[in-house]
């Protein structure tokens, strides 16, 4: 892994927590409490994992979610990637990375995030997630 894939890694986290939201206000804040574990390359994209500190605040009712809204195109990916973002008991576990059906290239030099192709987030959208807290 490179510099890039670390700051790739960095800017989906953060794309993915933004938001007044209180379920990515609370998944924000446990991010701040984190440790990544390590990163399971697929070949097709990757695992990161983390672990959160027992002093963080939970979104309530153990809550499982999985959601992912941040694409991006990435220099030697002819069609972009997808990241999905997992929370089980109320707290937030993996990051996914993932191409559709292409290597996972060993270097990123550049790469461009986005909302699935558009600049901001479709909150109604992103609410109707299996799970996600009313």
């Amino acid at each position: 892994m490179n510099d890039n894939f670390e700051h790739l890694e960095k800017d989906v986290m953060k794309m993915l927590l933004e938001g007044d939201d209180p379920t990515v206000v609370i998944l924000r804040s446990q991010l701040k409490h984190s440790k990544r574990i390590c990163t399971e390359m697929t070949g097709t994209g990757f695992f990161t994992y983390f672990k959160i500190s027992p002093e963080a605040l939970r979104l309530p009712n153990n809550v499982r979610l999985r959601f992912g809204d941040v694409s991006a195109e990435i220099e030697g990916i002819k069609h972009g990637a997808g990241f999905v973002l997992f929370v089980d008991d109320g707290i937030l576990t993996t990051l996914e990375g993932f191409t559709y059906d292409e290597q996972w290239p060993e270097v990123i030099e550049s790469y461009k995030l986005t909302f699935m192709g558009k600049p901001c987030r479709d909150w109604n959208l992103l609410r109707k997630t299996p799970g996600w807290p009313a």
